[in-house]
């Protein structure tokens, strides 16, 4: 039974057939006047990929027992696999079809864009949002996909398991291969997979996966309720826009935050502080300054120009982490104390061991050095050494030489003054 239409259809409906009046040709126009280098043409290589290996996981590499599992030997249409000892290869001959990473149950092959979880998002976005999700393979397709059709090296690179997850959520799924399409493909132990995936997976949930074989039937519409969220969230999202352009307290906004500089600028240019100003006299909320404040002389230089309430430090912090202290001592009325090099060194290191402890990619160390050692002696060779950095104990182990090295030329210089 077909779904009531309310004002709200009629009312997209509209939008649609104005947007075509506004552009009759559509798409044809800048196709015509588009540069043929930048046309994106369609390449089957682009949706397949050679699997990589991790052996350690292989139930036949750890047992030493070649009968223990032998999955992804049956499956693989060319006989590119070998496994000796405690090794798994795949060998040129790989069709890159995914059915190897699709039976292996201890996730031996990895094939990146492939991987059950990227499959599900993508085949789950399509889903959610046409009346019809087609999975199909480079062979029946034979073009560049439309929007909700999920392109594979092979249908069968999706596991019963994947197909039941979708199933569960998606009842729109459909497998578009025209009739004889798997007689004619070297792939040759995929439709026998995709099916028995499928027919597992359709048992488990309840649910079907439909079939199409004639491509003039598909159908790319999306579906009634995707288009009536994408309206409301677009009308939502214009009034919001409408409403605080004159005044951002008005759209609820309780401060605003303004950069001196465009997006696209980059660091090109000087941040422009009149910007700032001019918004802290237009509006009726707080306003956070930002743009090149690079020292606690330039935070107070901010606030006293642009009348701004507060400032905002991105990079003038990098390396320099008292220049909050700093500017508060200053816009108190006292004198900033100078920060000592070994107080320097003291803050990088501590900076790092807060990187251990948070569990991030400590090689970010190597970019840290260079804010926090920058003016000192040597600097250039102790950012050197930094650089050749990965774990928290080489880091440690450069800033330990780098007080030795620092107490080593402090006794240097009061030995040749005494």
């Amino acid at each position: 039974m077909a779904e009531k239409r309310d004002l709200l259809d009629d009312i997209i409906d509209i939008q649609d057939n104005w947007g075509a009046i506004q552009n009759p040709l559509g798409d044809v126009a800048s196709t015509l006047i588009q540069d043929p280098a930048t046309v994106k043409v369609y390449d089957p290589s682009d949706y397949k990929v050679k699997p990589r290996v991790n052996s350690i996981f292989c139930v036949t590499c750890s047992t030493r027992d070649p009968k223990a599992c032998t999955r992804c030997l049956d499956v693989c249409p060319v006989d590119a696999i070998t496994i000796r000892g405690s090794s798994v290869k795949v060998d040129d001959r790989c069709r890159k079809c995914g059915l190897c990473a699709t039976v292996c149950p201890t996730e031996v092959f990895i094939c990146g864009s492939q991987a059950p979880l990227q499959l599900y998002k993508q085949v789950a976005e399509v889903a959610s949002k046409y009346e019809d999700c087609y999975v199909t393979c480079t062979r029946a397709l034979g073009r560049l996909p439309k929007e909700n059709e999920v392109l594979l090296p092979c249908v069968g690179a999706i596991s019963e398991e994947l197909w039941f997850a979708l199933l569960c959520e998606y009842p729109n799924l459909s497998v578009y291969l025209p009739v004889g399409i798997c007689d004619r493909c070297r792939t040759t132990t995929g439709e026998e997979r995709y099916g028995d995936a499928i027919a597992a997976a359709e048992e488990l949930s309840g649910e079907s996966v439909g079939l199409e074989v004639d491509e003039r039937r598909l159908n790319h519409e999306q579906s009634r309720a995707y288009r009536r969220s994408q309206f409301v969230s677009s009308m939502a999202t214009s009034a919001t826009r409408l409403v605080s352009r004159g005044n951002p307290a008005l759209a609820g906004a309780q401060a605003v935050a303004v950069h001196g500089r465009y997006a696209t600028q980059f660091y090109h240019s000087e941040a422009d502080w009149d910007v700032v100003r001019r918004v802290v006299e237009a509006v009726d909320v707080p306003v956070i300054g930002s743009g090149d404040v690079r020292d606690n002389r330039e935070v107070a230089r901010m606030l006293t120009e642009t009348g701004a309430t507060a400032v905002m430090v991105a990079r003038g912090s990098y390396g320099n982490p008292w220049i909050f202290s700093q500017a508060r001592a200053l816009l108190s009325g006292h004198e900033p104390e100078p920060v000592s090099l070994l107080r320097r060194v003291d803050a990088f290191e501590c900076h790092m061991r807060l990187l251990a402890a948070t569990g991030a990619h400590l090689k970010r160390g190597r970019s840290l050095a260079t804010w926090y050692l920058r003016g000192m002696p040597e600097a250039a060779y102790w950012r050197g050494r930094a650089n050749e950095c990965s774990t928290l104990e080489e880091f440690l182990g450069v800033t330990a030489e780098l007080r030795q090295a620092m107490a080593d030329a402090d006794a240097s210089q009061d030995a040749a003054h005494e």
